[in-house]
Order: structure tokens, then C-alpha cells, then sequence
């Protein structure tokens, strides 16, 4: 018999809405019958003491008591996301197979790194939620340069500290601890 997937929730960092973001891929989730989740997000709020993986895990615990859920808490950036949730998923679950989450403003960038980063044997599922109007002016532009990050491993560091330089916190978690 097949192993089910493990799924891949990635975060974003609007902690407004982030509680009904990861009650609907609850819901996804648990429709798929998948109960290995990795959830990823680092600290990304100045305004949070904790990550969104923290946030949306705490969600997925309530909703999910039967799945193993694990923490990735240093993506600042998609790529990230995945890279790190895929070394993760490989450790703990020896994962052959992905079902990756994000909302529906990143899926065509999810979806372009997902086949980079994860292969053939991932699938990308998005949820709806209100994005700004930068959020949708900047996303090809972030689409091209996450890409070139995925396929260039010495280029994702910069594009981590830009992020983070952006959101107006510290590239690590213990660093934006420190912060706050």
C-alpha cells in the first residue's frame, strides 16, 4: 500500500487572518486523510512572539488531534518554505510524496517551486483569502526571483535576508527574539 503524502503548509506572514488560513487547510487536510504536516513559517511580525508555523500548529493540533505535526520556523521566503520543509519531511517522515498548501495569491509561485524543489510527486492546493493590491503587483516579480534562488542554493541566504530586512525583522528566530 501507497503511503499518504506529507503535507506542507506555508505561511504567510499577515498574522490578521493567519488562524482562518490554517482552519481551512485543516479542513483540506483532513479531507485529503493526510496525518504527517509539516507547517512553515519563521518569525515574520515584530508584532508576534511567535512564528507562523507556531500560530498556524496551534490551529492544526486542535482541528487534527491524530496528525504528527512538526515546526519549521526559519522561511522567511516560499523557497525556503519548501527547501526546508522538504529536509524535514525526508528526516522524520522519509516522505516520497507532498501536498503542499498555500493561499491563493502565491499559488502559481508555490506551484513553480514546488516542481523545482519537491519534483514530479507534489501536488499544490491553495486556499482563498484577501491579499493587498502589492501583494498582486509584486508576485511575478517574486515568482522570477524565488525560481532563480531554487535552481542557484547560494543566492536563497540573500533572498532570506531581504525578506526579513523587509518585514523589518531579523533573518533568525533567535534573532528576532532578541528584537523583541
Amino acid at each position: 500500500m501507497r503511503e499518504s503524502p506529507v503535507a506542507i503548509v506555508c505561511g504567510y506572514d499577515r498574522f490578521s487572518d493567519l488562524h482562518t488560513y490554517a482552519e481551512q487547510v485543516a479542513s483540506e487536510i483532513a479531507a485529503a486523510r493526510v496525518d504527517r504536516i509539516v507547517v512553515t513559517g519563521g518569525f515574520t511580525s515584530r508584532d508576534s512572539y511567535h512564528s507562523e508555523a507556531w500560530v498556524m500548529a496551534s490551529v492544526l493540533a486542535v482541528k487534527l488531534p491524530h496528525a504528527v505535526v512538526v515546526l519549521e520556523e526559519w522561511a522567511m521566503t516560499t523557497v525556503d518554505n519548501l527547501v526546508f520543509s522538504r529536509a524535514i519531511a525526508v528526516e522524520k517522515f522519509a516522505a516520497a510524496s507532498y501536498l503542499v498548501f498555500c493561499d491563493h495569491a502565491h499559488r502559481v509561485k508555490a506551484a513553480v517551486l514546488t516542481r523545482i524543489i519537491l519534483g514530479a510527486n507534489a501536488t499544490v492546493r491553495s486556499i482563498p483569502r484577501a491579499v493587498s493590491w502589492r501583494t498582486l503587483v509584486l508576485e511575478p516579480v517574486s515568482i522570477v526571483c524565488e525560481a532563480v534562488c531554487a535552481v542557484t542554493p547560494p543566492l536563497r541566504k540573500v533572498l532570506s535576508r531581504v525578506a526579513a530586512w523587509s518585514k523589518g525583522v531579523a533573518a533568525t528566530p533567535t534573532a528576532s527574539f532578541a528584537r523583541r
